[in-house]
């Protein structure tokens, strides 16, 4: 693990249990573009684990407003959003909750 690391960011997402499978193809066929872009919005370790229809990620960046930033204003990423918006489960807003869970234990 890198030693500068400023931000370890972990998320949830609860997917539609009839697109799991859909899912995962989607992930095996991630473009170049894609993750170039994570890579320039400082993105490293990046994990996605899958449970059912429950999606757990993970990632490391050493600064998480450039990263935050840079994604929002990725026409790759909304591209992305968009090709994965029939995947997710949303709230009555029509929008995906994503849970970011408190980091409790870190061993380094």
């Amino acid at each position: 693990m890198c030693k500068n690391t400023k931000y370890r960011i972990s998320f949830i997402i609860h997917i539609k249990e009839e697109k799991t499978e859909e899912y995962k193809i989607r992930h095996k066929n991630i473009s170049q573009d894609m993750k170039n872009m994570l890579k320039e919005a400082g993105i490293f370790n990046y994990t996605i684990w899958l449970h059912n229809n429950m999606v757990f990620g993970y990632y490391e960046t050493n600064d998480i407003t450039f990263t935050k930033e840079f994604k929002s204003k990725s026409k790759v990423q909304h591209q992305w959003d968009t090709y994965m918006s029939d995947i997710f489960k949303t709230d009555s807003d029509g929008e995906r909750t994503i849970i970011y869970p408190e980091q409790v234990f870190l061993l380094e």
